[in-house]
């Protein structure tokens, strides 16, 4: 594997192409920066985050909220801060709609309805609901590379 480098000129750089990272990347580009957001991995597959700009973990309404928090818990071996946990947990509902809103491209089924993925845990009956997005939409960020995941508004 070779290595080779590339001069990236931009106003934001952003690390991490979780949950956080993507809002981060898509507000600086609302407010009209050039943003490139670095992620060390297979964006939605790799990092603390059950996200990313192509897997979503949504906690649907008609979803048990006890089951998802005790089953989110266990899965991180309670390694984890509970309170920012249920926030989250409770929260993704609504950045699901805002991400909709924004006009990221969701996978969806013949009738035209949002595609849902059912992920198994290790501590059934924690069932995760997935969805994944085909791109980013009109959000302004564009792939660079697909080995290291770059994706930017405005390289220069």
């Amino acid at each position: 594997m070779g290595i080779s480098s590339e001069g990236l000129t931009t106003d934001v750089l952003v690390v991490g192409a979780g949950f956080a990272g993507c809002f981060a990347a898509m507000r600086a580009r609302e407010l009209g920066v050039d943003v490139v957001v670095v992620e060390q991995g297979k964006s939605g597959l790799w990092g603390e985050s059950a996200i990313g700009p192509n897997a979503w973990r949504v906690h649907h309404p008609e979803d048990d909220f006890d089951t998802a928090m005790e089953g989110t818990v266990l899965e991180c071996e309670y390694m984890i801060d509970q309170e920012c946990a249920e926030v989250s947990i409770r929260e993704t509902w609504d950045r699901f709609q805002d991400l909709l809103k924004i006009g990221v491209n969701f996978r969806r089924d013949d009738k035209g309805d949002i595609q849902w993925y059912f992920k198994d845990t290790l501590y059934p009956p924690f069932i995760q609901r997935v969805v994944l997005a085909d791109h980013i939409g009109n959000t302004g960020l564009w792939t660079l590379a697909s080995s290291l995941s770059i994706y930017s508004t405005g390289v220069r």
